[in-house]
């Protein structure tokens, strides 16, 4: 079963959960280019994710309801053994990677339900408690926990330095931030039993490199992409191929959005790559764009929106409840891109 506890004592908040996981070999380096293993590891530790070549287009097992899910080659298995995550922030210790911390929340409903699994990437100047607030926000998290979810938000690894995450520089030899994901699926998995049609990525500027980086190397079991100040850097390969994964992407402006980079620019560029199916794209995904033009900043007010985005678009779905137009209660400045 998977969820999270809405409301845990603030006590419990603080306390720091260490994932002992002592089965895995250092973290593989792949060089830019190769076939999936961009992010995948190499070792002893089991992993059903091949780092051989691309996976086989595919829409997954099914489920009870006739939905598709991801396939189970496609997905995690733990590298070593998963302590028991817990509501606050918890240590990820895998053997060859520096420790890392995540900050995780989950309810009581898990041990009825199935729900979403949310992973959010911080951006250049953000940690990943305000990650949850600002790119999800306290309203969503609950809903997504009330479902029998999960949401959490890694932090990075400081050996990235200004790069935040390795994969925003362009930089796939290091792949500890995909073993990160990788790590959190399976464990959760393990633990709450999530709705495996219902793994979305969300990330802020380097962050957003980051969740796009993720997706591609991930496609074989991510569902939906919301990507703020974001874009695409190097040429990463895509796990599984021809499978549908919905992008959106918020932006404060082609010249206004600038921070840390032209995240502006590299928000549109993205667009179009994602909505025409141009490399590292297999496909098409169905993308909507939305330029707030209010610079280097989060647009709060698309939470609720980029929220119902996430959960209209499970896994493997082709098409998308909004090809005919955005729903009213989008903001005015999102349009499907093209």
């Amino acid at each position: 079963m998977l969820a999270r506890i809405a409301v845990f004592a603030a006590a419990t908040l603080s306390v720091v959960s260490t994932l002992a996981c002592t089965s895995r070999d250092s973290p593989s380096h792949i060089p830019e280019g190769s076939a999936v293993g961009n992010g995948s590891t190499s070792g002893s530790a089991p992993t059903s994710t091949s780092t051989s070549g691309a996976m086989s287009s595919a829409s997954g097992s099914g489920t009870s309801g006739g939905e598709p899910a991801p396939q189970e080659s496609a997905m995690p298995v733990p590298y070593g053994t998963c302590a028991s995550l817990i509501n606050g922030q918890n240590t990820l210790n895998i053997t060859g990677l520096p420790a890392r911390t995540v900050e995780v929340r989950y309810s009581a409903a898990n041990q009825t339900k199935n729900g979403p699994l949310v992973i959010l990437w911080h951006g250049d100047e953000q940690t990943p408690k305000a990650a949850l607030e600002e790119l999800l926000g306290s309203t969503y998290i609950a809903k997504i926990l009330d479902a029998g979810g999960m949401v959490a938000a890694p932090s990075h690894d400081p050996m990235a330095q200004n790069a935040v995450w390795f994969s925003s520089q362009g930089d796939f030899t290091n792949d500890d931030d995909f073993v990160v994901l990788d790590q959190l699926v399976a464990c959760s998995r393990e633990q709450f039993g999530i709705d495996t049609r219902h793994i979305h990525l969300i990330g802020y500027q380097s962050g957003g490199f980051q969740a796009t980086h993720a997706a591609v190397l991930r496609s074989g079991y991510v569902a939906s992409v919301v990507v703020h100040s974001g874009g695409l850097a190097g040429a990463p390969l895509e796990q599984a191929i021809n499978l549908a994964y919905p992008f959106m992407i918020l932006h404060g402006g082609k010249t206004l959005d600038v921070a840390a980079k032209a995240y502006g620019a590299s928000s549109i560029a993205l667009a179009k790559l994602t909505a025409q199916g141009g490399g590292p794209f297999t496909t098409e995904h169905f993308t909507v764009l939305c330029d707030h033009a209010s610079g280097a900043t989060i647009a709060t007010d698309a939470l609720p929106a980029t929220y119902a985005f996430l959960m209209a678009h499970p896994f493997g779905n082709p098409g998308s409840p909004y090809a005919q137009g955005l729903p009213s209660a989008f903001p005015s400045f999102c349009q499907i891109a093209e």
